[in-house]
């Protein structure tokens, strides 16, 4: 996979990367996903996940399932320290080049407005509101239209 900046490798997530992934994920993510969660999800056929290892310390990932005729993303997460840096531009940009020309699904919460510039950045576009995804907000569905080439 990749290589970026900094000594930033893009990967595929290991097993042996879950609890690392979980620790960041409950850091910097606000995110309620626990290990088992992420274990469920990463033998799941069609599932996803890259992640960006600095020196063997997980600082970022995208997770989502590949479907035969759509993608959708389940959770992006950068460490504080490295954000900005392009890493999550780089993780989505990995994830969409396995989506088969399909459109792509994400939700992101209403409040989280860096991740919504950094999405419609990318050309993902809001189309509907979900009413209380989350446990305390409402979320955007947002879906990024392929081309195939």
């Amino acid at each position: 996979m990749a290589s970026l900046k900094s000594g930033i490798m893009l990967r595929s997530m290991r097993t042996q990367d879950i609890s690392k992934v979980q620790e960041l994920v409950a850091r910097d993510g606000g995110s309620l996903f626990s290990f088992v969660d992420l274990v469920v999800y990463c033998l799941q056929a069609g599932y996803e996940a890259v992640v960006a290892d600095h020196d063997g310390k997980i600082v970022g990932i995208a997770a989502g399932k590949h479907m035969k005729t759509k993608s959708h993303i389940d959770l992006v997460c950068v460490s504080k320290e490295h954000r900005g840096n392009g890493i999550a531009t780089s993780l989505l940009s990995e994830f969409k080049a396995h989506a088969q020309g399909n459109a792509i699904y994400l939700e992101v919460d209403v409040k989280n407005l860096a991740a919504q510039r950094l999405y419609a950045s990318l050309g993902y576009e809001t189309t509907q509101v979900i009413p209380q995804y989350y446990l305390k907000s409402n979320a955007l569905e947002m879906r990024a239209h392929e081309v195939v080439a």
